[in-house]
């Protein structure tokens, strides 16, 4: 498959396109507190499109990084506000 935002291309089974409609099954979309939500998204991720992410989820905290790839490499950057989130959230 080509990738969304680039010519290179990347391998996807067939079984792959069962896991997700499997997983989507299981997620109840509507019944999520979209505010209690919080994406943390690559802007130049190289597999997936997030375009649609604010669409869906027009309730919910998202914020951009540039320069993280599909594999997040940002994720020592936004470590401190995630906890804070789950101190808050426990107390």
């Amino acid at each position: 498959i080509k990738r969304h935002n680039s010519d290179d291309f990347f391998y996807w089974k067939e079984e792959h396109n069962k896991q997700l409609a499997e997983m989507e099954e299981e997620l109840d979309f509507q019944g999520l507190e979209q505010e209690n939500l919080y994406f943390y998204l690559s802007k130049d991720d190289e597999v997936l499109d997030l375009s649609d992410i604010p669409k869906i989820f027009t309730k919910s905290s998202i914020k951009y990084y540039d320069n993280s790839k599909h594999a997040f490499v940002q994720f020592d950057k936004i470590l401190p506000e995630i906890l804070e989130l789950y101190i808050t959230s426990n107390q």
